[in-house]
């Protein structure tokens, strides 16, 4: 997930989202922050998903590549990222 610049939902909405398993156990997911206020709301997503699950399977970066690495992807052929037209975020 990258291209998000703000996130409207509460912070009770947040941890309800993070404790949900909606992905399966094994899977790894990785949120690219834009900016600090998303990089702050999605490591508190991480830090609730991991205690309601016991996994650390999302992690949140400021940049692709250190994303990639992480899940593993650092040598595989993706497009490139493209950026949304402003109507649509």
């Amino acid at each position: 997930m990258s291209g998000v610049t703000s996130l409207d939902l509460s912070i009770e909405e947040a941890k309800t989202i993070a404790r949900r398993g909606m992905f399966h156990p094994s899977s790894r997911r990785a949120v690219i922050a834009s900016n600090p206020d998303v990089f702050g709301m999605g490591r508190m997503m991480d830090v609730h998903h991991a205690m309601a699950t016991g996994r650390q399977n999302l992690r949140v970066f400021y940049d692709r590549p250190s994303a990639l690495q992480w899940l593993g992807l650092e040598h595989a052929s993706l497009p490139a990222e493209t950026e949304m037209p402003s109507s649509d975020r």
